[in-house]
């Protein structure tokens, strides 16, 4: 069973890891956030201090701190981030790694739907379909695209044909077989199933479904906009 990331943490802690990127700052109060799942994070109020921080603390995955901070660096130029403060990447001998980054008022996405705001739901969903679109090309870009030549995953034309004769229609889900004289599909190469992107497929495919009614809610709008009398010319001031 997978541990639950921590609500709280220990004043004399806390102040220790305030205190290792503020010097001179002191905590005036912390309160956990409810949506990280396998980390913890807490929004940290400090004096002096600009505006409030949210503390990050890698639990459940330690390397997963510096590949955070690669991957805001590499998008932020292009989506806007949160700005990290301080980072302690490798972590201490009694804590994970941890970063501090700027507090950026907002809602969530599903506080949003709730809202019932056609328009800023049609919005958010094009601003995710686009921040997926920036990860896919950095999860995918740099990837050389895999050859014919040392394919062990296709399955010859008569190992398909052995199946179609058991399951009429089963040799139509795949191209990428060889065929008797050793050919294939006139394609660079077998499609791309990259190892180690299980966790990001998933996640991209649950951000698109996610999007759902997005433009549903925008139509809606539309329709009703159309709906609204308009004064004849008559009516006005000449």
């Amino acid at each position: 069973m997978r541990a639950e990331p921590r609500r709280s943490l220990p004043a004399p802690v806390l102040h220790r890891i305030a205190h290792s990127a503020f010097s001179g700052c002191r905590v005036l109060s912390s309160e956990p956030l409810g949506d990280g799942k396998r980390n913890a994070n807490f929004k940290i109020h400090l004096d002096p201090a600009p505006g409030p921080v949210v503390l990050r603390i890698y639990e459940h995955d330690p390397a997963l701190c510096q590949k955070e901070i690669d991957l805001m660096r590499l998008v932020g130029a292009a989506v806007p981030v949160p700005e990290v403060i301080y980072a302690q990447p490798h972590g201490w001998e009694d804590l994970p790694p941890f970063t501090f980054t700027r507090w950026i008022e907002g809602i969530t996405f599903k506080e949003l739907k709730r809202s019932g705001d056609a328009e800023a739901i049609a919005q958010a969903a094009q601003a995710a379909g686009e921040v997926a679109r920036v990860c896919s090309t950095l999860a995918y870009g740099y990837l050389r695209h895999p050859g014919w030549d040392g394919c062990n995953a296709c399955a010859s034309e008569d190992e398909l044909l052995a199946i179609e004769g058991v399951v009429p229609g089963a040799s139509g889900f795949t191209s990428e077989y060889v065929r008797a004289d050793g050919s294939h599909d006139a394609k660079a190469g077998p499609c791309v199933h990259p190892e180690g992107l299980g966790d990001f497929i998933r996640l991209r495919t649950k951000l698109d479904g996610c999007m759902a009614g997005s433009m549903l809610a925008r139509d809606a709008a539309a329709e009703s906009l159309q709906k609204v009398m308009i004064p004849a010319a008559l009516d006005y001031p000449q």
